[in-house]
């Protein structure tokens, strides 16, 4: 209980904070993609598991984003963010075995935005952005040994949360953002035949490149 009534008591203050300042925010939707690079804040079990068996230990992915915002109360906004974070690597073995290993981490979060600095002229703004919502973890190998290939798949799901800053810069029609999310992830236990249920995660930290385009 006390968890909902702090975030009802975050997002009434947000609410007064946006009222007396609408006439200086005039967009009213916000569409977007963008790219960045997430550093992932310690290893997972899939991980160490690359590390052991591949001698492979990434400790960063590409990230990939969709996401639509839509502000009722101009400095107050709700929306949806597809976020992709994932990487791949292949080793080369002696006699020309080649493994290659896949993770990727889709999530689909709901968000609410709040910009409490915008320039007189409306072309720049600073955003606070937080989010949650569902998350699937896949992992993917493969083995080839000319003219074997031997391929499997393992996947999970949990929940993500995702909260962060950005400045945006463009006014109405087309701009950019520069920004960094800080993502916590909660899975179930990845299963592979074989071996000890493995505790996955997608936490970490990500720097990101938007291109967007405003409505007013």
């Amino acid at each position: 209980m006390r968890k909902y009534l702090t975030c009802g008591t975050i997002l009434l203050a947000l609410l007064l904070l946006a009222l007396p300042a609408q006439a200086q925010q005039d967009q009213s939707a916000v569409i977007g993609l963008g790219f960045g690079i997430h550093k992932f804040a310690e290893q997972d079990d899939i991980r160490k598991y690359q590390e052991q068996v591949f001698l492979i230990s990434p400790s960063a992915a590409g990230m990939l984003e969709l996401f639509g915002e839509w502000y009722p109360l101009q400095r107050l906004g709700i929306g949806l963010r597809f976020l992709t974070l994932g990487y791949t690597e292949e080793v080369i073995f002696f006699g020309g075995v080649t493994v290659t290993s896949e993770v990727s981490i889709d999530s689909t979060l709901l968000t609410v935005t709040f910009i409490p600095f915008i320039t007189d002229d409306g072309y720049v703004r600073f955003g606070i952005l937080g989010g949650a919502g569902g998350s699937k973890y896949n992992y993917k190998e493969s083995l080839e040994a000319a003219p074997i290939k031997l391929e499997g798949s393992w996947d999970t799901s949990g929940t993500a949360v995702l909260g962060g800053g950005y400045v945006d810069w463009g006014a109405d029609g087309f701009g950019a953002r520069f920004g960094i999310h800080v993502i916590r992830t909660d899975f179930d236990p990845l299963l592979i035949e074989g071996q000890p249920p493995l505790n996955v995660d997608g936490d970490g930290t990500a720097w990101y490149f938007d291109l967007r385009w405003a409505f007013d």
